[in-house]
């Protein structure tokens, strides 16, 4: 499985550095993230990255899909309970702006369901 400190440096933005995981409030619980900065040209970008082991859930923003479906099941893969959830903010003075942002929107674009 590929995560973001492996992805965006072979992408060719080299990692600058690696925080701390933070858990974060959503709707019905909180997640865990780990978050990593990034250099894009000039910019840093953070990265904040979470794995939910659990099939419950619900990511409400329209980019996202759901990607449990039957056809994983049909194709023999692992870990149907697995989702991911991961923001690239770029446009922050620094982690701690990003981390505030993150920490305001996320309740309103991802919930557990029960």
């Amino acid at each position: 499985m590929h995560t973001p400190d492996i992805c965006y440096p072979a992408s060719g933005m080299p990692l600058v550095r690696e925080f701390p995981a933070v858990k974060l409030k959503v709707h019905g619980g909180e997640l865990i993230f780990r978050g990593w900065e990034f250099k894009r040209r000039l910019h840093s970008v953070y990265v904040f990255y979470t794995l939910n082991n659990e099939s419950n859930l619900d990511v409400t923003a329209p980019f996202v899909q759901d990607l449990l479906g039957w056809d994983r099941v049909i194709q023999g893969q692992r870990n149907l309970g697995q989702q991911t959830v991961e923001f690239s903010l770029i446009g922050y003075r620094n982690y701690d702006a990003a981390l505030q942002a993150l920490k305001t929107r996320l309740p309103k674009i991802v919930s557990l369901q029960k």
